[in-house]
């Protein structure tokens, strides 16, 4: 089973789970915190720094923001935070690749199950 059908599920049947209730701003805060997770594990996968940079031009950064964010020795969690990854690995991208946003979800299901009480 792929990776990103695991954790669609797993987004899936917790906002079920817990949709009735009036969670908007803390499903926004996991929403982040899962979209900055999984920027994380992408970096890692990007090993070296020659890797970094050409998967950042690919992805469509100029030169010199590639090799800024390529180049950059802080930890994990900062470098998931900057313009240069978050501005090529954008939710739409990630949105594409099959992950669910749990904001979206939630409204969706929130609103369908509100309507019905």
């Amino acid at each position: 089973m792929r990776q990103p059908y695991k954790l669609k599920l797993l987004i899936t049947g917790w906002v079920n789970y817990f949709s009735i209730a009036k969670m908007k701003t803390h499903m926004s805060k996991i929403d982040e915190k899962i979209r900055r997770n999984i920027r994380i594990v992408i970096w890692k996968q990007w090993k070296t720094t020659l890797k970094r940079y050409k998967s950042l031009r690919q992805l469509g950064a100029s030169h010199s923001l590639a090799y800024q964010t390529a180049n950059c020795r802080n930890r994990y969690q900062f470098v998931s935070v900057t313009y240069g990854l978050t501005t090529t690995i954008t939710n739409m991208r990630l949105e594409k690749r099959g992950l669910v946003s749990l904001l979206k979800h939630y409204s969706k299901v929130h609103l369908v199950k509100s309507s019905i009480n």
